[in-house]
């Protein structure tokens, strides 16, 4: 009978450990929530409600806890997420235009945000109508994990319908966070290459696009452009698509989410002020057609290589 070399055994046992312990330093770093050299970036993409910011804010809530229960540190919603884009409907009154406009910072909404934010520990970026002094401006907000205001970007390329209620920011945006120097720039903005350049020329080593205009293979190929020209990763958040484009201009993520780009049916949309060009591509909806077909959307993930090595004490 063969005698059972222990010491053997255990000689062997400890090698697998010490081996599977190795392995185990490669794992992902959950301090960034993708894998080791990234930050999981997600894309809140989400039909408007017009004029209803308690039920966007309601929406919104949901889709942002399920992307940082999914792990995003740095979760992004469209552009006039919070109003519904109200500038698309000529047909509100100036004087409810600015009652809806959010305050930044210290609006109801605003701060609700900057709460939830604080509570998940991410960052978070909301587009909103603002109000300040009077004026109107189109909005993306920053907001860090303690609830605080990072930064803000002010639309400053608008086309003439918009331009009729919004007043234009002045300059390029750029926002510091542990994983990296972030860009801001809105919709329109997208479609002028020296607007970007700007931004990655002011320090930017990714540039967020928070849109509600136009998109599919058109807006695709632009974004693809800008990512060439500068050498960036592009991050384009809107209604119905989450785009993410490498330095090289190549395609990493691109998901479209309802948005058909044609009319609905007839009668499908019962309010004559609401069929403008949003109702038409799918990006708006009414009311009675949350939860029906066409309220499609998701959250979209994607983990964002570092450009920079980030201090994971830093980041949350």
């Amino acid at each position: 009978m063969r005698t059972i070399n222990w010491q053997g055994v255990l000689i062997l046992v400890a090698m697998i450990f010490s081996a599977a312990t190795a392995r185990g330093s490669d794992a992902p770093d959950e301090s960034t929530g993708g894998e080791t050299g990234t930050v999981r970036v997600a894309g809140v993409v989400l039909k408007w409600l017009r004029m209803d910011k308690e039920a966007n804010f309601r929406r919104g809530e949901k889709m942002i806890r399920e992307a940082a229960a999914g792990g995003a540190k740095i979760v992004a919603t469209t552009e006039g997420f919070l109003d519904g884009f109200m500038n698309g409907d000529r047909t509100i009154p100036l004087s409810m235009y600015h009652a809806l406009a959010e305050r930044i910072p210290g609006g109801k909404y605003y701060r609700r945000f900057a709460d939830l934010a604080r509570e998940l520990e991410i960052y978070l970026a909301i587009g909103t109508a603002e109000i300040d002094a009077g004026k109107t401006y189109n909005t993306v907000v920053f907001i860090g994990p303690d609830g605080k205001l990072v930064g803000k970007h002010r639309k400053t390329k608008m086309n003439r319908f918009e331009a009729i209620r919004d007043t234009p920011g002045n300059k390029a945006t750029v926002l510091d966070t542990p994983y990296g120097r972030f860009g801001f720039r809105t919709c329109y903005e997208r479609a002028f290459p020296e607007l970007v350049k700007q931004t990655c020329d002011g320090g930017a080593d990714y540039v967020f696009l928070i849109s509600g205009g136009t998109f599919g293979p058109r807006n695709t190929q632009m974004v693809q452009a800008r990512s060439r020209e500068n050498g960036r990763h592009m991050i384009f958040v809107h209604p119905t698509q989450f785009l993410i484009t490498g330095p090289d201009g190549s395609v990493l993520k691109n998901e479209t989410v309802g948005g058909l780009g044609k009319h609905p049916p007839d009668n499908f949309i019962q309010r004559d002020a609401l069929n403008t060009y949003a109702v038409m591509r799918g990006m708006l909806i009414i009311t009675e057609q949350t939860g029906t077909k066409v309220d499609q959307n998701r959250v979209v993930y994607f983990d964002l290589p570092l450009r920079q090595a980030a201090d994971p004490s830093d980041a949350r």
